[in-house]
């Protein structure tokens, strides 16, 4: 609501394209594996493809 953040579940999508106009500043990204919770740094871009196959979160979060 306040453009901090944003989760995505991609399940099985290797590839995501973002409008990243409704978040504030500059976020961060990060990917997220549901399986093991493990999460991976990302380059934040406007197509993003998932660091390997099967489901994946990815968490786009701003500074507050």
């Amino acid at each position: 609501e306040d453009g901090a953040f944003a989760l995505i579940y991609l399940p099985g999508n290797p590839v995501v394209k973002l409008d990243l106009s409704k978040l504030k500043g500059k976020p961060k990204a990060v990917w997220i594996d549901p399986r093991s919770g493990e999460r991976h740094p990302a380059a934040l871009g406007a197509e993003m493809k998932t660091p390997g196959e099967g489901d994946w979160l990815l968490l786009l979060q701003t500074a507050r």
